[in-house]
């Protein structure tokens, strides 16, 4: 006997065999998507019995699936036992089973079971694409239908009580198998409530099992979930974008259990880790960072309808260091909001430092130290109220630094060295430089002007911090956040020379965390008037302009020692973006809005106590008729009035005159005295002086 099929892009279903006690006729339909089974027979008796039925699916090419069947029909209730099924590879996936067992009735599976089940990649099917598919809710992923028909939920077709088995499935993609001893029971509970355990072995390793209530329409979640050693590549799809870097070789183990609470938010408490972790992008380092292990056990909450994830208490753990965190984190479109807090209990140094990843420190993996450090971060942000932002940090440093890589040597910056440094289009500046040599300024021979207007342009409270400025860190945060890029930046002096001197010109995060390592053991080994007076030497000012003694003579036929309060201004105003502001050097003259703004920092250093008020007189009057050095010709007045205050440095005591407390007040509404590389053009600080 033979009957036709036209559906999708189905055409014909040929049936070859014997039929007992009946009869067919007209043409048999996939279920209903309106509800069940449709009728596709009309018989003359109340039972049917087929064996051994050969059955084949066809499209216009040629057959598309295959299996020999046996049917029976008593008093409404369907059995088909099928066995040899398969699917052609022009069919996505490929299905082949051992044994299929259907039992129906009253247009719904009373029971199902499925024996030797493979299912196997083809060129437009693979397990992630379809498990991407399902767990995003894409079309024809959970639901049946057609143009004309509505859609119904797959568990819809299941009959309270039933129970649909799986018994020693494969999965194969284009990698191999990707699941093997797969064995998964599903019983319809009431209503949409599905209850379904299982286990299989991911990839060929490890184990994964799991025993969960489930609620299709209220989306709930409840029971425990095993992973043993199981790849990470398995999880891809339910995860974000993430830059992982070749995800099957790391292994994630986990013991969780999950509750969905009234509301609707899932609450887990267990254990998670990873070893093997790898991450691979241009923002995090050159190369990839490989060998990432953590565990984190933690206790917590999902909120789905708030897009919130809360963590109430957890414990991380990286290398030998362990930190505590807790907190909460939302993010929905544009808005996100996190308000989280981290600690670090008394650690050996060495152990808090090598838990990053070696990938991450690179030439800093070779650092040690002894002693313990305990730290302690809050940080609130909300999208839609930047300027409560708040980040708090404190440090409780008692560590010794026992050894540093060759490349981070201090003691060769106190004889002449030699200079290198990487332009931006990766041409390359160098010059010969340190103490002894033409091109070097002690401190003691740098005009008071210059080094006051640096610190409070660039580092307003250099003397009382350590290498770090929490709250410049925050108001940098809280701008480029509002700006959605990178505008301005939170790098102390210390933080500028470790970069000039140390790092090459990239924004990843391996070479900030070198930066915050070097600038550690930096303030460590050297004192403040060695840290500024290398950075004073050192320091672009200009295209191909290095050093305080080039600039001074490039742009005013002067000595450092000559400077006056107008060109000191002039030079540390430059410092965030030297070749932009450059381009006033190269039209003669500064433009009116960098005028207005030059002014009123001559008068800020004065309001702060740095100058007193004859220096800020006469740099006010310089700048009025401000002119640059032309063939090394001298520039500015003659002589210099007034004084500046004095610093902390032996050997410098500045111009007397001036009583100063050796730091400002960072948040006054004034510019907050901590520089940075920044992409803002030169009018960016018309809204601090206008």
């Amino acid at each position: 006997m033979q009957v036709g099929l036209d559906y999708r892009s189905f055409s014909v279903l040929s049936v070859h065999g014997e039929g007992g006690g009946a009869q067919l006729h007209g043409r048999p339909q996939l279920p209903s998507q309106t509800g069940g089974w449709a009728q596709s027979q009309s018989h003359s008796t109340t039972s049917v019995s087929w064996r051994g039925a050969q059955i084949a699916l066809l499209d216009g090419t040629g057959n598309i699936a295959a299996a020999t069947i046996d049917v029976e029909r008593v008093d409404g209730t369907w059995t088909v036992h099928a066995r040899d099924v398969g699917t052609d590879v022009r069919f996505h996936p490929r299905v082949e089973a051992d044994e299929l067992e259907v039992v129906v009735s009253e247009r719904q599976v009373r029971d199902c079971r499925v024996a030797g089940l493979e299912l196997t990649a083809t060129d437009g099917w693979s397990l992630e694409q379809a498990l991407r598919g399902w767990a995003r809710g894409d079309e024809g992923a959970s639901e049946l239908g057609t143009e004309t028909s509505p859609r119904r939920r797959l568990w819809e077709y299941l009959a309270e009580g039933a129970t649909v088995r799986v018994d020693e499935g494969v999965v194969r993609d284009r990698t191999g198998v990707a699941l093997s001893e797969l064995g998964v029971e599903v019983t319809r509970l009431e209503g949409a409530r599905l209850g379904t355990r299982g286990h299989g072995q991911p990839r060929g390793e490890g184990r994964l099992s799991w025993d969960f209530t489930l609620d299709a329409e209220a989306e709930q979640l409840d029971g425990p979930l095993q992973l043993d050693d199981v790849p990470l590549s398995v999880f891809v799809p339910f995860l974000p974008p993430l830059p992982l870097h070749d995800p099957a070789r790391a292994l994630v183990s986990a013991d969780v259990r999950l509750r969905t609470e009234d509301g609707g938010a899932v609450r887990f408490e267990g254990t998670f880790s990873v070893e093997g972790l790898a991450l691979e992008s241009a923002r995090i380092a050159s190369a990839p960072v490989l060998g990432i292990a953590l565990s984190l056990a933690a206790e917590g909450r999902w909120v789905r309808s708030e897009h919130r994830l809360e963590i109430a208490r957890g414990l991380l753990r990286m290398g030998a260091a362990t930190a505590t965190l807790g907190g909460a984190a939302m993010l929905h479109g544009d808005r996100y909001a996190f308000d989280v807090h981290a600690e670090l209990p008394r650690t050996p140094c060495d152990a808090a430092v090598h838990a990053i990843p070696a990938g991450l420190l690179q030439d800093m993996a070779h650092m040690h130290l002894d002693g313990r450090i305990a730290a302690s971060v809050v940080l609130a942000v909300d999208s839609e109220h930047l300027d409560d932002s708040v980040l708090r940090f404190s440090v409780d440093d008692r560590c010794t630094f026992t050894s540093v890589p060759a490349m981070a040597d201090v003691t060769r910056f106190q004889a002449p060295f030699h200079h290198e440094v990487v332009e931006p289009d990766d041409s390359v500046f160098s010059m010969d430089t340190g103490p002894g040599t033409a091109a070097w300024t002690p401190i003691t021979d740098i005009s008071p002007f210059l080094v006051h207007a640096v610190l409070a342009h660039e580092d307003a409270s250099f003397f009382s911090h350590r290498g770090f400025a929490p709250w410049a860190i925050r108001d940098a945060l809280v701008r480029n956040l509002r700006e959605r890029r990178y505008v301005l930046g939170a790098s102390t002096i210390t933080m500028q020379l470790v970069k000039n001197v140390f790092l090459r010109r990239e924004k990843t995060l391996a070479r900030k965390i070198q930066e915050v390592l070097l600038t550690w053991w930096v303030e460590s080994a050297m004192t403040k008037a060695q840290i500024l007076e290398l950075y004073l030497n050192v320091i672009e000012y200009g295209p191909g302009v290095y050093g305080v003694r080039q600039a001074a003579a490039h742009y005013f036929g002067r000595s450092p020692s000559e400077l006056s309060v107008a060109e000191s201004a002039f030079l540390a105003m430059i410092l965030p973006n030297p070749p932009s502001f450059h381009e006033q050097y190269d039209a003669g003259a500064l433009t009116p809005s960098f005028r207005r703004r030059t002014v009123g920092f001559v008068s800020l250093l004065e309001q702060r106590g740095r100058i007193d008020a004859d220096a800020a007189l006469q740099g006010r009057e310089e700048l009025e008729t401000f002119a640059f050095s032309r063939d090394g010709g001298r520039v500015g007045p003659e002589i210099l009035r007034g004084g500046s205050a004095q610093l902390p440095m032996d050997g410098f005591s500045g111009f007397p005159a001036v009583s100063w407390s050796g730091s400002d007040e960072p948040n006054d509404g004034e510019d907050d005295g901590i520089g940075e590389e920044q992409e803002a053009a030169p009018d960016e600080w018309e809204e601090v002086w206008p």
